[in-house]
């Protein structure tokens, strides 16, 4: 069985289960049609509005790093497409009560996992025995999987978005036999689509949040493995100052790794200003009262439509010289090339079945090369 049929027919099995509690359910959901992120199911009743990311998950039960980093790339891809209801991640898998009440605390979003499942179905009326016999199997069967790619074994099956996961490529074991899965779709549509979005979307005031919005789609799309749990307007404890997007960085991509530990920061900021002109040395003065050395939080990427002032760069240089501070200056055009590179990268894996994600050709060396050639020119 592909990889993939694992995780539609838990999806299906999850949606039929919905149904027999009461909820309508509408499967691969988008607020419009054209919106290029999808829940796996919005589930409506009288008094709930659910959206639904449901996952399988080869580790049973998982660690809590596992559990934490699932759950906050479901909880990043619910909130880019539904922000009016709840949020849910239904699992394969059982989950620590402890585990799951924290991720559940910490992400505001509800975990079904396996034990969840299984109360729900004992509590169906006896006609939907044929249901709970076809979840037994299911079970069943997945216990008999097993992964050898060791990237594999870190993340979860997500047929809606399997482009999103690390292993994009690789071998499983079933019982009785092997199979192989890869790439679903064309990996650069979407890369071209958040291109085009881009170029569609006009400078000014007006338009301010739905770039922010925007950005955080693109972030997610180019490095959604590695910058995770992201934290839209995420305002400091003084309640003074609200940061646009806060990520925590998940180790394994060497690109982020050294950032972190070159800047001792365990937090990424981004600042997005839809700017009709280069942003001046004014927007890097306002921002830096939140980049925080003391707080691990000493590198913000600011992202504007347009190639900044002369003088912004003068600006950045100073924080750096004198507070450590690393002010990363983006446009357009870099997210333009980042995203041709993600998808040249992602054709190139499937191309070849790689299991691992290519480095050597990923859009992290467009911002390598940013931030190395303004240190380069930051003055004594």
């Amino acid at each position: 069985m592909e990889i993939r049929k694992l995780g539609e027919e838990f999806e299906n099995l999850c949606d039929e289960l919905l149904r027999a509690m009461g909820y309508t359910t509408t499967k691969n959901w988008r607020p419009i049609e054209s919106w290029p992120q999808a829940a796996d199911i919005l589930a409506l009743s009288n008094d709930e509005r659910l959206s639904i990311d449901t996952k399988v998950v080869p580790a049973n039960p998982p660690t809590l790093s596992e559990l934490r980093d699932n759950v906050a790339r479901s909880k990043a891809l619910l909130s880019l497409v539904d922000q009016a209801g709840s949020h849910a991640v239904m699992l394969s898998c059982n989950v620590e009560p402890e585990h799951r009440g924290w991720a559940e605390n910490n992400f505001a979003i509800k975990v079904w996992d396996r034990t969840h499942l299984v109360r729900e179905l004992g509590r169906l009326a006896p006609e939907h025995t044929e249901l709970t016999n076809r979840f037994v199997a299911f079970f069943r069967d997945l216990a008999g999987v097993e992964y050898v790619s060791d990237l594999a074994r870190n993340f979860a099956v997500d047929a809606a978005q399997p482009h999103r996961l690390e292993a994009e490529t690789g071998r499983i074991k079933l019982t009785g036999g092997e199979a192989t899965f890869g790439t679903v779709g064309d990996p650069a549509r979407e890369g071209r689509r958040l291109r085009k979005r881009l170029a569609g979307l006009r400078p000014g005031l007006d338009d301010a949040k739905a770039y922010e919005a925007l950005v955080q789609e693109i972030v997610f799309y180019l490095f959604g493995d590695y910058l995770v749990d992201p934290r839209p307007q995420s305002r400091t404890q003084d309640g003074l100052d609200i940061l646009d997007i806060v990520y925590r960085v998940r180790a394994g991509h060497p690109f982020w790794d050294t950032l972190t530990r070159d800047f001792r920061t365990r937090a990424i900021i981004f600042e997005c200003k839809n700017y009709k002109e280069g942003i001046t040395p004014a927007q890097i003065y306002s921002t830096e009262r939140y980049v925080n050395v003391g707080a691990l939080r000493s590198v913000c990427f600011l992202l504007s439509r347009k190639e900044p002032h002369e003088h912004a760069e003068l600006a950045a240089s100073g924080a750096m010289r004198e507070g450590g501070k690393l002010f990363v200056l983006l446009h357009d055009k870099h997210l333009e090339q980042m995203l041709d590179i993600r998808q040249t990268q992602l054709r190139r894996e499937a191309e070849t079945g790689a299991s691992d994600r290519d480095f050597a050709n990923d859009p992290s060396e467009v911002l390598d090369q940013v931030i190395y050639d303004f240190l380069t020119r930051v003055s004594r």
